[in-house]
This record gives structure tokens, C-alpha cells and sequence, in this order.
């Protein structure tokens, strides 16, 4: 197996129906790998995976440090399906954010009732 220095190692999630959820790559977050050769792995951990119901694909890449010549690529990887929990929310992904409605500022109007 060939060495291949200051490789790029990529992931994207997208939809089933195509649309890309996420990508990205360990240049882009700073991390740089000084070489590779023969068989290994990276981890790419996620604290929160905050996607809503549907069916997803993972594509994999290894690339040189241009990103712009594929080494090897693994298009739909593997598939994985996130089933509805209790969120009430729509799209790809939930923000994982909550209402803050204690400044909310509420005027009731005094309405008399009659006799």
C-alpha cells in the first residue's frame, strides 16, 4: 500500500431524497494527519446527533490535501433511519433549542363582565 502524506478523511450525511444534511472533514476542523499507509480508521465523534425522523446516507472520502484528487470514496457508505421521538418540530434537524418566555412581556386587557 501506497503512503499518502497529509491525507484528507470526509464525511457527508444527506437525506434520502439528496439534500445534504452535513459535510465535512479533519483539515477543516484543524486536525491534520501527518501520513497514512495500510489499513486504519478515524473516529468522528458527534455529542449529539440532532437529526428528525427520516432515512440518511453516509458517504466517506480519503483525499490529498487539496481536496481536489479523490484517493478513495465510499458513495452511501451505509444507511441509517432515525425514527420519530417527542419533538414537535419539522425539517432535517432540531436546533436542540427551548423557549424562554420569562421576559415575555403579557397585557391582559380587564374585560367587565355584565350583571
Amino acid at each position: 500500500t501506497e503512503r499518502v502524506d497529509d491525507p484528507v478523511i470526509g464525511l457527508a450525511i444527506n437525506h434520502l431524497d439528496g439534500a445534504l444534511v452535513t459535510g465535512t472533514n479533519n483539515a477543516r476542523h484543524g486536525q491534520h494527519i501527518r501520513s497514512i499507509r495500510g489499513v486504519g480508521y478515524v473516529d468522528y465523534v458527534v455529542p449529539a446527533l440532532t437529526l428528525l425522523e427520516g432515512t440518511f446516507d453516509v458517504t466517506v472520502a480519503l483525499t490529498d490535501s487539496t481536496e481536489m484528487h479523490q484517493i478513495d470514496r465510499w458513495p452511501r457508505a451505509f444507511r441509517f433511519d432515525v425514527r420519530r421521538a417527542a419533538v414537535v418540530e419539522e425539517g432535517l434537524a432540531t436546533m436542540a433549542g427551548h423557549w424562554d418566555l420569562s421576559s415575555a412581556i403579557v397585557r391582559a386587557r380587564s374585560v367587565r363582565v355584565p350583571d
